[in-house]
């Protein structure tokens, strides 16, 4: 599946997470209390729908180099990911991947812009039921 699936009989709650980033200030991967009390929703979902499965982006702003920023999109995704099994989310519902400043929302060169791409995507999928 790519990009943002969701099939049908997917839970009506999880339009509230569909296309909701959650943004990290520059340079920076620590959760702030807007993105726990984010998460903490995101986990009841997901505890409530074991079938649910989400994919954790970490993104960058351009500024400094590659190598860096794909280490900070890892970073912000590993937390996000940890703090969902810490909360006893299934491992085997989630999963990370950086990308860095490779796909920024924004493509502007300034404040405003660079602010929107410092974030953490869910793209969400409903794994077969068996």
């Amino acid at each position: 599946c790519i990009g943002d699936c969701m099939r049908l009989d997917t839970p009506e709650s999880l339009v509230d997470f569909k296309g909701l980033d959650m943004f990290f200030k520059f340079n920076e991967f620590e959760l702030s209390v807007d993105n726990i009390a984010h998460l903490n929703k995101l986990t009841q979902l997901l505890l409530q729908h074991p079938s649910l499965k989400v994919e954790i982006q970490g993104h960058t702003d351009e500024r400094g180099t590659n190598n860096k920023n794909i280490a900070l999109g890892d970073k912000r995704a590993k937390v996000v990911y940890e703090y969902l099994i810490s909360n006893r989310v299934n491992k085997d519902q989630l999963s990370f991947i950086a990308y860095g400043e490779e796909r920024p929302f924004c493509k502007d060169h300034n404040e405003s812009c660079w602010n929107q791409n410092n974030r953490v995507h869910f793209v969400f999928n409903e794994s077969e039921r068996k």
